[in-house]
């Protein structure tokens, strides 16, 4: 006598929420999160910097690529060929993010100084400016308000950096560049109240 066992539909609905929340991890993770880091970075850079891609790995390790200044040309120019940052805590109630680690490859600053005298930097963004470089004065803090968030970091890396200067009032120009530069430092906090 054989017996024929029909199999368990318990199992089968937890091998189906399985699935399902491994899908919606995934979505997450390659399609809804990037977005996200790439719109919140184009807005708090104000247009000034342009980014190349955006991924996001398990456990929330950003990676962009491609970081360049919008304004760049031959005599002024700032690139991040990939940055990653791992973050270690984020805490809602305090408005504060711990970043364990943040590497900056292959970093480039170009600057110039012309024959005029005038110094070319490249136009990076600063949230207490305008864009045609007047400051801004900012409001006085309303006192009901929640402070801004606040960054810290754990460590910083730029490895393998370049820094590239033109210098054309000499005759002949000057031209310098110290490459291959390498720096490691931290803790940093950043206050953006």
């Amino acid at each position: 006598l054989v017996v024929m066992r029909r199999p368990n539909v318990w199992l089968r609905g937890v091998l189906l929420l399985s699935a399902l929340l491994f899908l919606i991890h995934a979505f997450v993770l390659t399609w809804l999160a990037p977005r996200y880091v790439m719109r919140t970075i184009e807005r708090l850079v104000g247009g000034k910097m342009s980014i190349g891609g955006v991924r996001v790995s398990f456990p929330l390790t950003t990676t962009l690529t491609g970081l360049r200044s919008v304004h760049h040309n031959p005599e002024s120019t700032f690139s991040i060929q990939r940055t990653v940052i791992q973050p270690q805590w984020l805490s809602v109630a305090s408005r504060t993010l711990w970043v364990e680690t943040l590497v900056i490859e292959r970093p480039v600053l170009r600057l110039a100084r012309t024959k005029g005298g005038a110094m070319l930097w490249p136009r990076l963004p600063r949230p207490d400016s305008t864009e045609d470089g007047q400051r801004l004065v900012a409001p006085p803090p309303i006192p009901s308000a929640r402070p801004l968030w606040q960054v810290h970091i754990g460590s910083v890396r730029i490895v393998d950096g370049s820094v590239v200067f033109m210098d054309e009032t000499p005759s002949p120009p000057f031209s310098c560049v110290l490459d291959h530069l390498s720096v490691v430092l931290g803790p940093v906090t950043i206050p953006t109240s």
